[in-house]
Order: structure tokens, then C-alpha cells, then sequence
């Protein structure tokens, strides 16, 4: 009995010219366009294993057309068409039954813009919104802004007799879409500060100092504060100065004029499509974010963090170029601006430095990030931007707290206080935080213990 040809020579050939096509065809660019919403796929690993793919594809197919008269060759590429045919179609399969019922969501899910373009801010959170915010490993977070915007409960704008006012600027750790409303810090300072006082959050996602001073001068100082904090992040505040965040958010700029004063540029803020619109295009594959990759993350990479991509390396040079020196100069400046202009409305001025997960746990990152980055122990210092800030306000005499110390005595103890792979704050982490804050404000005399 004759055994049964799954493929004919001629039909060898056919099959080589449509693995070349397929390769040809499935390249980062036109998938990027198909199903990219941003149209970018910038992950390196999802980048390789596109590579990888057509490399495969194209050889098998320039195989195929050379020993397009061959049997064997032609019963090797049928099974493994087969082979690599049922391992794509199970791996669809999967990734679609868990969409499905949503047993991975995605890094983050808003089914409603969450932001809107502010001409003096570049964006702001819209006000009196209700909006969903997922993270990995833990159940959605319902993300509610105020009248005015702020993620926060209401206060009105004049302050409410015998009561005092702290306001809270800075970025996304300040903002903590990533934790319910009661478990951010400002929050928890509140209920452990003299009930007389009130602590309100102008903090505003991925927001950079000059970003911070304008919200405060035009905005948060209107709240008639007696105390203003400025939570200032290592890991991308000195860059965000210089450079629209993350390439698509356009912002004002700081820079110094001719006679050394600092100013800011780009006002009023070009309108960016980003901040206001969803993409018009549903991405049917989110590359470098399949509900798959979370099967592998939950178990292996839930205590990890990425150092690939560790953009405040250059921060940790002990001789900076000349951007790098910038940023320090302009960091200097902004919180001397800020401390004069809080000073000038009868507001004490605070700096708390949020340092890096790096910084925090340097103990297990620092010598892989020196080898991934090829540098030089001897002239590098982790430590450095807080040194900058610390200097700054000693010189001046602003009061600051660098919240490093306390951060690693905990991670020391093994305490998890981040959502590792995206470096921020979980509960546990904040309400340290906020112990911290509340400690160094009773112990500086900025508040007293009993009621005022």
C-alpha cells in the first residue's frame, strides 16, 4: 500500500515561494502598522522573536526552492510545517481564551481617557472622572479625580477655618494610580497627622519639576497651603527638564536665559493628539504585552525588575556631560524658585527624594547594572543625584527628607514595598512613605503634635 504524500515536489516549490512571502511580509515595520496602535514595537525581546521568525520562514523557503525535487526535503518541511503550524495555532488559541475572560490584563486598561492637554501643563488628569487602571498581578484600581482634577477627595479652595494645608507636588508617585485612593501616602499622612490638618494631591503622571512649580503657582497655591512638598524622582525628573516625556507627551521646558535665570519654554504647550485621544486603531496583538508573557512574569519575573533600558545611568557619573550638568543646575534652580515663591506665600517648603528601586535594593542591582551598561565601578556613584538635591537644600536651608534610608532598611528586612516590573509603590511601600513624611514633619517642628 502506497504511503499517503502529504506534499507533491511540485507543490515544494509553492510552498517555498509562500514561506519566503510570509517572511518577507511579517517584518517589524508592517506589523508595527497593522497592529501597533502607537505604531512602534519597541521591545527588544518582541524585536528578536520577529527576527527570529523570519529568518526562519525565508530559509525554509530558500530550501524549499533549491531542493524543490527532493522527497526527503519535502517530507522534512511537511512535518515541520505541521509542527510549527499547531504550535502558532495553540499559542493563539491560548492567548485569545485568556483575553476572553481576562484572566492577565494588560500593564494598564482605561476605558476612558484618563488625561486631557493643558496649554500651561502640556496635560492634567480630567476633572470628575471615573476610570479603571490595571496592573499586573493585582485587581484593577477605579482611579476617581476631583472637581479640580486632582486624585482626590474634594476641598474647596478656601481653606475652612482652623484647619491647616499641606500640598503635595510630583509625578506618578505621588498620583499612585496603581493603588486604591485610601493607601496613597497623602492619604495615609492625613489620618496620622493632627486632624486640624488637610493634605492635598496635585500630583499628576509622568509630571516633571517645571511641570510641578507651574501647577503649584497657578493652581495648588490658590488651596492657601501652610506647607508645600515637592516629591522629587530620581529615575527621571532631572531629564524631564530638558525633553517631552517619553517622546509624545509635549510639556514646557526649562532653560536658562542669557543673564542665568531660569525660564520655561514651550508655553503655551503644542497640542499633542496622545494626551486627549485613544487610538483610533484597536491593536488586535499588543506586542511585547501578550497575556501569555504573564504566565512567565507571575512566577519568575513577579520580584524582578528590568535594568536593560536604565535611562537615569547617566545621573550616576561622577563627571556628567554637559546635559547631564544642566539637569543638575536646573534642578538646583527649580527648587530654589519653588522655595522662594512658597516662602513668599507663607508656606514652609519640604523636599522629599523618591529614589530609583535601583537605589533602594543596590544591593542586588548595582553589579549587573555596571556590567549591562559597561561601567566602571570607580566612576560611577549610585547615590549621586540625592547628593545633588541634599546639597542644594543644605545650601539654602530647605528642609528635605531622602526617603533612601528608610526604603532600604525595609528592603534589608525583605519587605516588598514595589510593584517590581513597574517600579512603583505598592500599599506596603506607601504607607512607609508616608510614615517617613509625617515623622520628619513632627520631628523638624514644620507640625506640631497636637491640634494648632
Amino acid at each position: 500500500m502506497k504511503r499517503l504524500k502529504v506534499f507533491s515536489l511540485p507543490k515544494l516549490a509553492l510552498i517555498g515561494i509562500l514561506f519566503l512571502l510570509i517572511g518577507l511580509t511579517i517584518n517589524v515595520k508592517i506589523l508595527a502598522f497593522l497592529f501597533s496602535p502607537d505604531r512602534r514595537i519597541e521591545s527588544p525581546i518582541t524585536r528578536i522573536m520577529i527576527y527570529s521568525f523570519q529568518i526562519i520562514l525565508i530559509s525554509s523557503g530558500t530550501i524549499c526552492l533549491y531542493k524543490r525535487k527532493s522527497a526527503n526535503i519535502a517530507r522534512i518541511v511537511s512535518n515541520l510545517s505541521l509542527l510549527f503550524g499547531s504550535i502558532i495555532l495553540t499559542f493563539f488559541m491560548l492567548e485569545l481564551f485568556f483575553r476572553a475572560f481576562n484572566l492577565f490584563p494588560p500593564l494598564t486598561a482605561e476605558p476612558k481617557p484618563l488625561y486631557r492637554y493643558n496649554s500651561l501643563l502640556g496635560w492634567e488628569f480630567i476633572p470628575n472622572i471615573s476610570c479603571r487602571s490595571v496592573l499586573r498581578y493585582k485587581k484593577s484600581t477605579i482611579v476617581n479625580t476631583n472637581s479640580a482634577g486632582m486624585r482626590d477627595m474634594e476641598y474647596s479652595i478656601k481653606k475652612p477655618e482652623g484647619k491647616k494645608r499641606i500640598v503635595v507636588l510630583g509625578d506618578s508617585f505621588t498620583s499612585n494610580v496603581n493603588v486604591d485612593l485610601k493607601n496613597v501616602f497623602t492619604e495615609v499622612m492625613e489620618k496620622l497627622l493632627p486632624r486640624n490638618w488637610q493634605v492635598l494631591n496635585f500630583g499628576v503622571d509622568s509630571f516633571g519639576p517645571q511641570q510641578e512649580f507651574l501647577m503649584l503657582e497657578n493652581r495648588a497655591i490658590k488651596y492657601e497651603p501652610d506647607i508645600v512638598i515637592m516629591v522629587i524622582f530620581i529615575g527621571n525628573d532631572f531629564t524631564d527638564m530638558l525633553d517631552t516625556h517619553l517622546g509624545y507627551k509635549k510639556s514646557p521646558l526649562a532653560r536658562f536665559d542669557k543673564d542665568g535665570e531660569i525660564i520655561f519654554e514651550n508655553i503655551s504647550v503644542p497640542l499633542s493628539k496622545k494626551v486627549d485621544q485613544e487610538p483610533k486603531r484597536k491593536a488586535l496583538i499588543s506586542f511585547g504585552n501578550f497575556h501569555l508573557s504573564f504566565i512567565r512574569d507571575r512566577f519568575l519575573n513577579k520580584n524582578k525588575t528590568d535594568i536593560v533600558r536604565l535611562q537615569e545611568i547617566k545621573l550616576f557619573k561622577k563627571k556628567p556631560d554637559a546635559r547631564i550638568a544642566e539637569t543638575y543646575r536646573l534642578m538646583s534652580a527649580i527648587i530654589e524658585k519653588t522655595y522662594h515663591f512658597s516662602s513668599e506665600n507663607d508656606a514652609s517648603f519640604l523636599v522629599i527624594i523618591a529614589p530609583t528601586i535601583y537605589q533602594v535594593y543596590d544591593n542586588i542591582y548595582w553589579s549587573s547594572i555596571k556590567k549591562a551598561h559597561n561601567c566602571e565601578g570607580e566612576k560611577y556613584d549610585i547615590f549621586l543625584p540625592n547628593d545633588v538635591i541634599r546639597n542644594t537644600c543644605g545650601d539654602l536651608g530647605i528642609h528635605v527628607l531622602d526617603l533612601t534610608p528608610v526604603l532600604k532598611k525595609h528592603a534589608l528586612s525583605g519587605e516588598s514595598m514595589y510593584y517590581f516590573p513597574e517600579r512603583h509603590w505598592n500599599k506596603r511601600g506607601n504607607r512607609l512613605v508616608a510614615e517617613a513624611i509625617v515623622g520628619y514633619l513632627l520631628d523638624s517642628g514644620l507640625v506640631n503634635e497636637i491640634n494648632e
